[in-house]
């Protein structure tokens, strides 16, 4: 092994760190990442002739960033996603709705029947309060507005403040939220009073 096969091996060992011996065709190219090292790589290797198998010629060594401007202007940059890219991701929120939105909706049915209930609560505590000061119970639903604060609270299973249903006897009533069809099917509670 002549001189300037033991300079490129001991070089491209040298300054693994800090550039890339590549071979492109038959010249050797060494890319650096900085001048400084560029000049004083060129300076070393003036001293010494380059055999001819090699093609070592102080013309092909070139700085890094040269290299690498014009190796980038051959690349093509990547726009937008590819359709795989696109179907995973599809596919992914597809599984998510079919796992989150039966919970989902049942949860929007089970809030709407408690509150349908609570609402159906309040109105059997307003009939219990007027009906102690009349002695008897009222089934007429408006009559119990100002008692519920202006206006008979909306029934969410039904959608209307008419989603409620009073029956009463001399000394029992009951009032029940109407099913109706928001809520899927369900139970209302029966609120019991008496005199």
């Amino acid at each position: 092994m002549d001189a300037n096969h033991v300079l490129v091996n001991a070089l491209d060992r040298l300054w693994l760190n800090r550039g890339v011996a590549h071979a492109c065709s038959t010249p050797i190219f060494i890319y650096l990442a900085d001048s400084v090292s560029w000049w004083f790589l060129q300076s070393i290797l003036s001293h010494f002739s380059c055999p001819a198998n090699r093609g070592l010629d102080l013309d092909y060594l070139v700085p890094y960033y040269d290299c690498v401007m014009k190796q980038n202007s051959h690349s093509r940059t990547r726009k937008g996603f590819t359709l795989i890219e696109l179907l995973v991701v599809v596919l992914i929120l597809g599984i998510l709705t079919a796992i989150a939105l039966p919970s989902y909706l049942s949860s929007v049915q089970t809030s709407r029947q408690g509150a349908a209930n609570t609402n159906a609560r309040a109105l059997a505590t307003a009939v219990q309060s007027k009906a102690i000061g009349a002695n008897a119970y009222d089934t007429t639903l408006a009559n119990y507005a100002t008692d519920m604060g202006g206006t008979i609270p909306s029934n969410p299973c039904t959608g209307t403040t008419t989603g409620y249903t009073i029956t009463a006897t001399a000394t029992t009533a009951t009032v029940v939220a109407t099913a109706g069809t928001n809520c899927g099917t369900w139970t209302p509670t029966t609120f019991s009073l008496t005199l």
